[in-house]
């Protein structure tokens, strides 16, 4: 048996730590380390005092959730954009390969889908950024 305690959200050792109300038993075969908690995770105690390991992003309120949204809106048109204007200069200077030309096509047809993406649905998926071929 090994216990968890919940105001500390810390895994509490018999002999070592008090164990007192704050702290819960976890059984056995419970599914993950106290000590290691995988990025965008994060360790809470729901309402039947189980220790559950969830997403970050749920924690997150819509305000926050259309933020990242917008961030992400933004930096994914940036990075876009940076390959696209490498990519018509090679095209300007006659460089370009044939996959070049399909994939600043793919690019620009990119930043006018996420341009118009709607970044106040928190629910927003966005798509993939485009490569070359």
């Amino acid at each position: 048996m090994r216990y968890f305690n919940k105001k500390t959200m810390t895994e509490a050792v018999l002999g070592v730590h008090e164990i007192n109300d704050d702290v819960i038993e976890l059984n056995d075969d419970h599914w993950f380390f106290t000590s290691y908690i995988p990025s965008g995770k994060q360790l809470i105690i729901d309402k039947d005092d189980n220790l559950v390991l969830i997403d970050i992003i749920n924690l997150l309120s819509d305000e926050d959730k259309i933020a990242i949204n917008e961030s992400k809106k933004q930096q994914l048109i940036e990075e876009a954009n940076s390959q696209i204007i490498l990519l018509q200069r090679a095209i300007k200077y006659n460089k370009e390969t044939e996959q070049e030309k399909q994939l600043l096509e793919k690019l620009e047809i990119f930043t006018v889908d996420v341009s118009r993406i709607d970044t106040s649905n928190i629910n927003t998926v966005f798509p993939d950024m485009p490569e070359q071929p």
